[in-house]
This record gives C-alpha cells, structure tokens and sequence, in this order.
C-alpha cells in the first residue's frame, strides 16, 4: 500500500465524507476516490458500507483505522522529535575533552542556552578524543593538540602554556621561571610516550642538545602530580590542566616558547549540524571572556 493511499483512507475515515476529507489534505475529491478505489480494488476488501452519502466502517476498515492511527500518531511523534532536535530542545550532544578545566566552563555555558539538550561527556588522552570524533563516536571536542589532521574542523580556543612542577621545598619553587638547559639536569616524571606534554618538553630540550632524565612514566596527569608531590621528581603540566594544588607549585619556563593550542574540533562532515555550530558559537562568544581564561593569559603571556 502507498502511503498516499493509506492517508486518502484515515483522512475520510475520520472525517466522514469525500468533501471533508479532500479539503483536510488539501487534495481534490475525485483523488480520494481514487486512492480508496486502489486499495479496495487492490486488496478485494470492502473497507465502508455505503447508504446513500453516508459511509460506515466496515470490520476490515475498522481495524485498518486503528494501525492508520497508531502510524499518523507515530508520524506526529517523530516530526516533533525532529523539529525539538533541530530547535536544540531534544536529542544529544556528545562532547570529548582531553582537559576538564575549561570544559567545564563550555559546558556551563552550553547548558544554560540549551537546558534541555542532554550533553554527555568522555575524557581521554588528546589522540583518544579526537579519534573517538574521527569515528563518529563523539560530536564536537575541546583537545589541546600540536597538529589538527585535515578532516577536522578546528577553531582556536586558548593557547596554555607549559609549567614545570615541584614541590614547595625544591629550590625552583621561590623562583619565577628556570631555564631548559636547567630541566636537562633534573630527575623528570612525565606522561607516556604520545602524551603533548611530554613531547613538548622533549622537543624543547632536544633543541639545545640536552639530554632529558626520565625516572617515572606516568598514565594520568593526577599520578604525575602525585608523584612530584611524593618528591620522585619534576614534572610538566599545562597551566590550568588542573586545579591548584597546595603540595605544587607551577614555574614557567623561561627561555623557550613551550606552549600548546588548544581547540574546538568536529569532523567536517559534521559542522554543519545545528547542534555542534552552536557549541562552537558558544566557543567563539565565551571562551575569551570565561574568568579562567583570563586569569591564565595574565599569567601565561
């Protein structure tokens, strides 16, 4: 059955008449006519009793009604779903972020526009979340990453700088900043090989001909800090990566431009899609002005 035929039918079935039924679809009467011939000549059912003007149900049109009603309802339920989607009232934003500190400001400022619009969230290691965009099982991310492939759309959000860690006690704590050819001498805690952080501070101290002194390999930036604290060594951290820790203290380096770009990214495929446009206006509006943001460029610049 075509579905022009089964609307001609539910549409004279609840209205009761040709001429109501052709004025409610916006259609002539012959073409009603038409469409309940088809399907009754088609199927060799009988779906009205006629008695002059009058059309009555019969059991088959009676039954047939009902599974026309539970579609158009079904049709209903999916345009209004479709449309709250399109207007950001229903459906999902799927966010990655490699950094909870500033996607969380993102975030907050995301959900008072849109309050309805369900968000979830996955962290991971900055090759994690942009992999997890390029198959499609995240939306829209906000990862601190040196090189954007091509697929992606990227738009900079902040650049945040590389700080060193150490313990309160460790003699670099009272200084201001320490120079790259003082790091080379240090006992280092880093991330694993792919981490940013590690590869920026490698590549730095590499480019003077310093040999870097790795101790410990750590999975997590909370383990690296951890270890600093315990006093296993220095460790390296983007300013703002996390919260302040009174056990560290955070000394920017001071002959080297060690720094990293931050960005919102989304496939290309995948931009114009209403919901992740907004998240990056959201981006492009807030993100200069968020407090943190602020405080960190006075540091960091």
């Amino acid at each position: 059955m075509r579905f022009t035929q089964l609307r001609a039918f539910h549409a004279l079935a609840s209205t009761g008449g040709f001429t109501k039924a052709a004025q409610h679809l916006g259609v002539s009467q012959p073409a009603i006519t038409a469409q309940l011939k088809a399907i009754e000549e088609t199927y060799g059912v009988a779906l009205f009793d006629r008695n002059g003007h009058r059309l009555t149900l019969t059991d088959t049109g009676k039954y047939l009604l009902q599974i026309s009603s539970h579609v158009f309802r079904l049709l209903e339920e999916a345009e209004d779903l479709l449309t709250a989607a399109s207007e950001l009232r229903a459906g999902t934003i799927r966010v990655g972020a490699d950094n909870p500190f500033f996607i969380m400001d993102l975030l907050s400022a995301f959900r008072s526009r849109f309050p309805t619009l369900k968000v979830t969230v996955d962290m991971g290691s900055g090759f994690a979340v942009l992999d997890a965009v390029k198959k499609y099982e995240t939306d829209v991310a906000v990862v601190t990453t040196a090189e954007v492939p091509q697929e992606f759309i990227a738009e900079p959000f902040s650049r945040l700088q590389l700080m060193l860690l150490v313990r309160p006690a460790h003699p670099w704590a009272k200084r201001d900043s320490v120079s790259v050819r003082e790091i080379g001498a240090e006992p280092l805690v880093l991330r694993e090989t792919g981490s940013l952080t590690r590869q920026t501070l490698l590549d730095s101290l590499a480019a003077i001909g310093a040999r870097p002194n790795v101790m410990f390999e750590l999975s997590s930036q909370v383990a690296v800090r951890e270890a600093v604290a315990s006093g296993l060594g220095i460790g390296v951290e983007l300013d703002g990566g996390l919260a302040p820790d009174d056990r560290i203290k955070l000394v920017r380096v001071a002959d080297a431009a060690v720094s990293c770009q931050e960005y919102v990214v989304c496939r290309r495929d995948r931009y114009d899609l209403r919901k992740i446009k907004a998240f990056f206006d959201i981006a492009r509006e807030i993100g200069p002005t968020l407090p943190r943001v602020r405080r960190l460029r006075g540091t960091a610049e």
